[in-house]
């Protein structure tokens, strides 16, 4: 998808430099913090896919701006395969690396958003709705068999849920029919799904209601019916999990993603976002990460303990489940 321009870099300079910061955006740079009403105005302009971030929880906590170069970082030879944080360091130390109690907002001087990262320290509420992610891991590890992905190098269990469109039937089934599920262990994954529904809602609102928009137009039902709160077509489930960098170039929106380490999570378990070089420390504790789908991400491989039991859990809506009359009908207004 072709970036779309909504601020002069040039204008976008001066704003830094008028509130003190006197960095050259062209080149990748350290966070600065944003308050107020200039924080409010770059949130609004940032852009994860064809959505504007919008209002951002603006009256609870400050956010870090992270201006990174898409020309100066990108390099398509690294991050194939399963990498460590350790190796990929050695092979370029040229990373930002988050290890911060404050939300994080990674982007282009253009204002191009590639995630939004928000810790527990700098929103509680993060860890009160993810603390259902391990009993919702042991119901789905209990229900079904992890899936087999393909054409990619990965680590670890991944449980789906949902629906999923089959090629060859050339129609939408589920993962695991809700009738796999008792009714007393069906109200775990569902209580979980919606606490993520909830944050997303929470933290980037005007994705919250696309989601949603686009769930209805589209005639899909939701992964849990009768659970109203969660808009999501496709949920995710894993443990120890680690993958190669690539992009979700099918998702029609963010994909919202929520992490929680235990404490026996190895200290290298991050995040990686190769196409801006940032790295994310999963293990300072539950966090929520939005990321761009269209821009390459990957949870990377621990090198002193690659099978261990840090849990991630996302909700994703792909193109594939959005028809034609709703792509024509909906619109966000920038």
């Amino acid at each position: 998808m072709r970036t779309r321009s909504l601020i002069n870099p040039d204008n976008f300079q001066r704003t830094l430099s008028a509130l003190g910061f006197n960095r050259d955006v062209s080149k990748p740079v350290s966070a600065c913090t944003l308050r107020g009403v200039e924080r409010d105005e770059v949130l609004r302009r940032a852009m994860l896919c064809d959505v504007p971030v919008g209002k951002f929880i603006a009256d609870i906590v400050d956010v870090d701006i992270i201006v990174r170069n898409f020309d100066e970082v990108h390099c398509p030879e690294v991050m194939t395969g399963l990498w460590t944080k350790e190796h990929l360091l050695s092979h370029d130390n040229n990373w930002e690396f988050l290890s911060t109690d404050k939300a994080s907002l990674v982007m282009s001087s253009f204002h191009e958003a590639y995630a939004l990262y928000v810790p527990w320290k700098a929103d509680p509420i993060v860890r009160n709705k993810l603390q259902w992610m391990p009993r919702c891991y042991d119901v789905l590890a209990r229900f079904q068999r992890p899936v087999e992905k393909r054409g990619c190098d990965f680590i670890g269990n991944m449980h789906m849920i949902g629906w999923r469109f089959d090629t060859y039937s050339n129609s939408f089934k589920t993962y695991s029919p809700v009738s796999y599920f008792s009714k007393r262990h069906k109200c775990i994954p569902a209580l979980h799904l919606a606490g993520i529904s909830y944050l997303e809602g929470r933290h980037l609102p005007n994705h919250a209601n696309a989601r949603g928009a686009l769930r209805r137009e589209s005639g899909a039902p939701s992964i849990f019916p009768g659970v109203s709160k969660v808009e999501a077509t496709t949920a995710a489930v894993s443990k120890g999990y680690a993958c190669d960098a690539h992009e979700d170039i099918l998702d029609k929106l963010p994909e919202s993603i929520g992490f929680y380490p235990s404490a026996s999570t190895p200290a290298d378990w991050t995040f990686a976002l190769p196409d801006s070089k940032v790295l994310i420390d999963l293990k300072k504790g539950p966090c929520m990460i939005y990321v761009n789908p269209q821009k390459r991400h990957a949870t990377l491989m621990s090198s002193c303990k690659p099978e261990h039991d840090g849990l991630g859990s996302a909700i994703f809506t792909k193109r594939v489940m959005v028809g034609q009359r709703a792509r024509k009908s909906f619109a966000v207004p920038c």
